[in-house]
């Protein structure tokens, strides 16, 4: 029979792997209501999580009753087995029941981690949320980020059958198991959580600010989380010397984490991973208290897991006037010191010479206690295996990432005069609910960009939960096998890029003027085939005329040359606005009004056409548009401009020299008879 400790230790990593799963589907509902109102969005966030607490003490009275574990066992199962039909809803039902099966999740969460202080302590609670959030980051990265409620292949349908069946299998096993009568801490542990579903376990997000490829990526987040595990396994054991030692490591790799990205973050990810995990085991306990303060500290759980990725994420809108990764810092040294100060309190001599828990308990021996659920062993039983697991399936899973979608590739050799260009704001992957949204269509994406020569995007994310947490880089780099570039903008997990269809030169970033925000905005130029294609995203709020003027200023001086050059964006300014005429007066042409083609760009979340305008372009200088395109396609609410630009240059006559060498004076290019249409079948270069 399995220990009663193990079983507790696994069914806590499933519940945990839910709600991760969970608030990763729940991030592009709340984001449709982001349409109506940014209060409705906020409002819907804190009331769901909030929810969640409440739902989780009614389980609790309910289980004392029918049995804590039969409850368990029904909140764990009736949860993985109604994400099996989320794939079958669309529109306000999809967003109701996303929501509240995230409720359900938080629910299930405060309910097995009771169970795991009650049989095995608060180290073995936190060694399985370690676990189970590896075991999320492992499914995540093998779905390349493109969570299976999304999805209609068959990746999906077993990433879903296969969480639900182990949710009923352990939750099944566990249902004799008691949870603690009363614990403490709960706070602590929701701003734990929060930076687990903001960045510790967001595959995403690590891949944008350690600047790694998925396959380094995960191996860095598992080993960091499995570490997380054994570290917060042994909290009954580790001194307060040590632990303090330990929190001072954390604080200082939570802040390189957060505000030193690329290789240094990646070196901190995991002390400071640890540190918080060790921290939130010293913070949560078996404590007395009362039923009134129960449901208070499950509605706190719930606040404050939501809370802070809310505040980070507000910043995109009402500008906090402080790095927004400074938030999480905060949240992270909140939990070291209150975790170290627990472990100092925690035990303490009495006037008899004898040590004493916190809530009275004596020692007879003289030596430290703690709660009588402590392991005795030197590290709670089932996670040794546990992490050799994760960290071996780390290995596997980032060797198949790097052969299936990273390994080098032969590209052509052969030069391009008039390259297939595709200008696209992806709306960071969400698809509106006139669309048959909200919903994540990364496949979608990819197939409309297949066979392009040049891709300028905006808007695409790397981490956030209002948009799935997808790394659209990532998966389009792997569906469309191109060499690509990414500019971050507001922050590293939102940007820009470029791909093309054989490597690009010269990849350079510029960091427009802020103006009066209230959102950092960037552009990427790249040099390919003889000329310079950028990709940007001007300001967007309507007062932001001036702010946009400055920006085109900014970015005419940063292209100025001869050469021929291509931009393509979202200029949030319409035909002889500001920023828009600033671009013609410098001599760029817009291939929408070249060609003749009239209708709207961005259409809007409804598409009813009462938003409909135009605001994004394919500008060129020293180039000639054919063919142009405008296609309306439903997976963001802007549409894609594609068109052929001829920019005259030509293939050098040494075969040593760089085909993208920049050509100042463009020649008269013998392209096709200019076309245009707003539906069309797109002829790209060959790509091979």
């Amino acid at each position: 029979m399995v220990s009663a400790q193990r079983r507790a230790l696994f069914l806590v990593a499933v519940a945990s792997w839910l709600l991760l799963d969970s608030v990763r589907t729940a991030g592009p509902l709340l984001s449709a209501l982001y349409d109506d109102s940014l209060t409705l969005v906020v409002a819907a966030a804190l009331g769901t999580f909030a929810g969640g607490g409440v739902l989780a003490w009614l389980a609790a009275m309910v289980g004392r009753h029918f049995g804590h574990g039969v409850v368990v066992l029904y909140l764990v199962g009736v949860l993985a087995v109604l994400r099996l039909g989320l794939p079958f809803i669309t529109g306000g039902w999809l967003i109701a029941a996303g929501l509240y099966l995230v409720a359900f999740a938080i629910a299930g969460v405060v309910m097995t981690t009771r169970v795991a202080i009650g049989n095995g302590g608060s180290g073995t609670a936190l060694a399985g949320t370690s676990l189970g959030a590896a075991a999320a980051v492992l499914e995540h990265t093998v779905l390349r980020t493109w969570d299976a409620v999304w999805r209609e292949d068959l990746l999906g349908w077993i990433a879903l059958g296969t969480v639900a069946a182990l949710a009923i299998l352990v939750g099944a096993l566990c249902r004799t198991l008691e949870p603690a009568p009363t614990s403490r801490g709960w706070w602590a542990l929701g701003l734990h959580w929060s930076l687990l579903g903001f960045a510790f376990a967001n595959i995403a997000w690590v891949n944008a600010q350690t600047e790694l490829r998925m396959s380094a990526g995960v191996a860095v987040t598992v080993v960091s989380l499995c570490l997380a595990a054994g570290l917060a396994a042994q909290a009954h054991r580790i001194s307060r010397v040590v632990s303090t030692v330990i929190a001072v490591a954390g604080a200082v790799a939570l802040a390189v984490v957060m505000l030193r990205p690329g290789m240094d973050a990646a070196l901190a990810l995991p002390v400071a991973t640890a540190a918080t995990t060790l921290a939130a085991a010293h913070a949560l306990r078996p404590a007395p208290s009362s039923a009134a303060r129960r449901l208070t500290a499950a509605i706190v759980f719930g606040l404050a897991l939501i809370a802070p990725v809310l505040v980070i994420q507000l910043d995109y809108e009402r500008p906090l006037g402080i790095p927004p990764l400074s938030i999480a810092v905060t949240v992270g040294v909140a939990v070291l010191l209150y975790g170290t100060w627990r472990a100092w309190v925690a035990h303490r001599p009495d006037s008899g010479g004898r040590t004493v828990t916190s809530d009275g308990t004596a020692a007879t021996d003289g030596t430290t206690v703690a709660d009588a659920s402590t392991p005795r062993s030197w590290i709670a039983p089932g996670v040794p295996v546990g992490a050799a697991l994760g960290v071996a399936a780390a290995v596997a899973v980032g060797a198949w990432t790097q052969a299936t979608y990273e390994a080098p590739r032969v590209y052509s050799a052969d030069f391009i005069q008039a390259p297939y260009v595709t200008s696209w704001n992806l709306h960071f992957g969400v698809t509106h609910e006139a669309g048959a949204g909200p919903r994540v269509d990364l496949d979608e994406l990819a197939a409309a960009l297949s066979g392009t020569d040049v891709a300028m995007l905006q808007e695409v994310q790397r981490g956030w939960l209002l948009g799935g947490g997808t790394d659209m880089l990532e998966y389009l780099a792997g569906e469309l096998d191109l060499p690509y570039s990414y500019a971050p903008a507001h922050d590293r997990q939102f940007g820009n890029a470029i791909f093309t269809s054989r490597p690009h030169a010269e990849p350079r970033t510029l960091e427009l003027p802020f103006g009066e925000g209230p959102q950092e905005r960037s552009a990427l130029a790249v040099d390919f085939m003889g000329a310079t294609f950028v990709s940007t995203h001007l300001q967007s709020t309507d007062e932001a005329d001036e702010t946009r003027l400055a920006q085109s200023q900014a970015l005419l001086d940063w292209v100025a040359g001869t050469q021929p050059t291509v931009v393509g964006g979202d200029f949030n300014a319409e035909p002889g606005d500001a920023a828009h005429q600033a671009m013609v007066d410098a001599g760029f042409v817009s291939a929408q009004t070249q060609l003749g083609v009239t209708g709207p760009t961005y259409v809007g979340p409804d598409m009813t056409g009462e938003q409909a305008t135009l605001i994004d372009y394919l500008f060129g200088r020293g180039v000639e548009f054919t063919e142009f395109e405008l296609r309306a396609l439903p997976w963001s609410d802007h549409w894609p401009l594609t068109a052929r630009a001829a920019t005259g240059a030509l293939a050098p006559t040494d075969p040593e020299a760089d085909l993208n060498e920049l050509q100042p004076a463009p020649t008269p290019s013998t392209s096709v008879s200019p076309s245009a249409s707003a539906s069309p079948t797109p002829s790209p270069s060959a790509s091979e």
